[in-house]
C-alpha cells in the first residue's frame, strides 16, 4: 500500500474519502464521518490526513485531529474488500511516528459504539483505556412549547471589537488561552461564525455556528461564563442558537461529552435527540 500524508485535501480527495466512508459504514449503519479540515489543529502545517492507495484506489484513510499539542484523536476507515489486511496498522504506525516527532505521545482512538470493525481494531490495543464517549445529537425543529415561549436575552455576531470578550468567556470555560480560544472557534471563513449572548446587556455566553456540511448547521463552543452558570441562561442562549442554525438549513447538530450530563439534559430539553455515540479509548505512543 502506498501512503500519502497531507495537511490539506483537494476536492477530489474529499470526494474519494466520503465514498470510502459510505462503503465502509454501510454494514453497521455508521454515521461518524471524519472532520476533513486542519483549521482547528494547533499547528495546521502538520500532516493530519493519511491516504492509503492500492494502485489508483483509495483503500484506507486515517485522520488526525489535534486541537491540543499534547494529544491527538485518530479516526480511520478501510474499504471492506481491504479490511483485515493490516492497512489500518500501516497508516496508524506512520501517523504515530510523525506525532511522536512533535511531542505528542497520547492518542484517543475514535470509534462508533456499534462498529464491528472498530471493535476488532480496538482488540489489537490491549493496553487501551476507555476515556469517554461523545453523543452526536440532531434537531430539525424546536419543540412546540419552546417555540411558544418568549425569547430572552440578545445575540450578536463576534466582531474585531468584541473578539476579546468572546475569547475571555470561552477561555475561562474551556481552560485554554484566549488566543487558542479565539483561533479554535472563529476563522476567517464565512462558514464559521461566533456569537455573544447578552443578558441585561452583559456578555455572558458564547456559541459558534458552522455550515461546513451541506444542509446542516453544527453548533459548538457553547458556554456560559462561570459567574453566570446555574441560572438557566444556557437554555435561553440555546433557543437563539437553534433558531439561527435552522434558518437556512434543515438540521442542527451538536456534540456533548458523556462526562457533561448537565449539557446533555439541556440539549434534550431543547429537542435534540442522540443519533449516534462515539467512544474514545486512550493509548500511549
Amino acid at each position: 500500500m502506498k501512503i500519502v500524508s497531507k495537511n490539506t485535501l483537494t476536492e477530489q480527495d474529499v470526494q474519494s474519502i466520503r465514498a470510502l466512508e459510505q462503503a465502509s459504514f454501510q454494514k453497521d449503519g455508521l454515521e461518524n464521518g471524519a472532520y476533513l479540515s486542519n483549521n482547528l489543529n494547533f499547528n495546521p502545517e502538520l500532516p493530519c490526513f493519511y491516504l492509503g492507495y492500492e494502485g489508483d484506489t483509495l483503500a484506507a484513510f486515517l485522520a488526525v485531529f489535534m486541537p491540543d499539542p499534547t494529544e491527538a484523536e485518530i479516526m480511520a476507515a478501510t474499504l471492506p474488500m481491504y479490511q483485515q489486511r493490516g492497512f489500518f496498522r500501516q497508516l496508524y504506525e506512520r501517523a504515530a511516528e510523525e506525532l511522536r516527532l512533535v511531542g505528542i505521545h497520547s492518542l484517543l482512538l475514535e470509534t462508533e459504539a456499534k462498529s464491528t470493525s472498530g471493535a476488532l481494531v480496538l482488540a489489537r490495543f490491549p493496553h487501551r483505556v476507555f476515556d469517554h464517549a461523545e453523543y452526536r445529537m440532531t434537531l430539525s425543529a424546536l419543540p412546540p412549547e419552546l417555540q411558544a415561549a418568549e425569547k430572552a436575552g440578545t445575540v450578536e455576531r463576534v466582531t474585531l471589537q468584541s473578539k476579546e470578550t468572546f475569547a475571555a468567556i470561552s477561555a475561562a470555560a474551556f481552560q485554554c488561552t484566549r488566543e487558542d480560544s479565539y483561533s479554535n472557534f472563529i476563522s476567517t471563513s464565512d462558514q464559521r461564525r461566533g456569537y455573544l449572548f447578552r443578558w441585561n446587556g452583559e456578555a455572558v455566553g458564547t456559541f459558534v455556528l458552522s455550515n461546513e456540511e451541506q444542509d446542516e448547521t453544527f453548533i459548538y463552543g457553547v458556554t456560559i461564563a462561570p459567574a453566570y452558570q446555574g441560572q438557566g441562561l444556557g437554555g435561553h442562549m440555546m433557543r437563539h442558537a437553534v433558531e439561527m442554525a435552522l434558518q437556512n438549513t434543515a438540521k442542527a447538530l451538536i456534540e456533548v461529552d458523556s462526562q457533561n450530563p448537565a449539557a446533555l439534559a439541556l440539549y434534550r430539553h431543547c429537542g435534540f435527540q442522540v443519533s449516534f455515540q462515539v467512544d474514545y479509548h486512550r493509548v500511549a505512543i
